[in-house]
């Protein structure tokens, strides 16, 4: 860690920059095992959010040898929440520094592919398109590891200083379809805004008939304003555009914790389950198989 603050030494790895131990147990965990895996954004924990959680539990576990027993900790399991573009981005950060330290990828090539999908996400979209929202640039950022996990075939173990592995196959992830088409801009809905419903009723023309807005709609016989029978649908925010709002049992689904800015936790009074129909897993969508 100190080399690498040597290395860096326009970079202050420190404070919201500083990588949780754990983080770096779960990037060693991938060269022990010699296998690929995804690292979310809210496993990615600073060095002081790490302190000031609560100590891993002990758990009974067999040994290597599978004859004995011992007392290990249990993984940990802490989360952060992403609040804002900026927790996104240094929790980021954070990884490639971890992947860095132990030997994975080089920092400079994956702050690059960061970098380039915080482009995508910030630039302008075409008239008739909707900016690119959060949820598609977690989207990516996850294919980016399962493309990577499908074309590796060598091997993470070795020197540290005998270069990075995954190099390569990060430069090509900006020209992987498979992973850039998760950062497409959607088409703008063609029902329109209620505001934009309003402004063209402002501009209809008066008539005796019509004094510019539209007629009061009918209520059919037997029913009673403002009330309804029928079954209240949520509605889903244009980020979850085709998920479920509800689960089988008619409990409602959290789309903050879908989209990874639920502040609650356990005390949310909605249910922390996947919103993609059919599944309703304890996942968030954006980490959906």
């Amino acid at each position: 860690m100190e080399l690498q603050r040597q290395q860096f030494r326009g970079l202050d790895i420190t404070g919201p920059l500083e990588p949780a131990h754990a983080l770096y147990d779960l990037c060693a965990s991938m060269v022990e095992k010699n296998e690929i895996a995804y690292i979310g954004p809210t496993k990615c924990l600073s060095r002081q959010q790490e302190l000031m959680g609560s100590k891993p539990e002990k758990e009974i576990q067999l040994d290597a040898s599978k004859t004995s027993l011992v007392v290990k900790e249990q993984q940990s399991s802490a989360e952060i929440h992403i609040t804002s573009d900026l927790v996104l981005y240094q929790a980021l950060q954070r990884r490639t520094l971890a992947m860095d330290l132990t030997g994975i990828a080089t920092y400079e090539v994956m702050r690059k592919w960061v970098d380039r999908l915080f482009a995508l996400y910030s630039q302008s979209p075409a008239p008739g398109f909707q900016k690119i929202s959060q949820a598609q640039l977690l989207r990516a950022d996850r294919q980016a590891f399962i493309r990577m996990s499908e074309l590796f075939t060598g091997s993470l173990k070795g020197p540290v200083t005998a270069g990075k592995p995954l190099d390569p196959y990060i430069e090509r992830l900006e020209s992987d379809m498979t992973v850039t088409y998760f950062m497409l801009p959607v088409p703008v809905s063609h029902g329109g805004s209620s505001s934009d419903k309003a402004d063209k009723d402002k501009k209809r023309p008066e008539t005796p008939g019509n004094k510019g807005t539209q007629p009061p709609k009918k209520v059919p016989k037997g029913a009673s304003k403002g009330n309804s029978k029928g079954k209240k649908r949520d509605p889903v925010p244009q980020a979850l555009k085709g998920m479920h709002s509800r689960t089988p049992q008619g409990d409602p689904i959290c789309f903050g914790y879908n989209l990874g800015t639920c502040k609650q936790g356990s005390k949310c009074p909605r249910q922390h389950v996947c919103a993609v129909p059919g599944c309703y897993k304890d996942h968030p969508q954006t980490e959906h198989q």
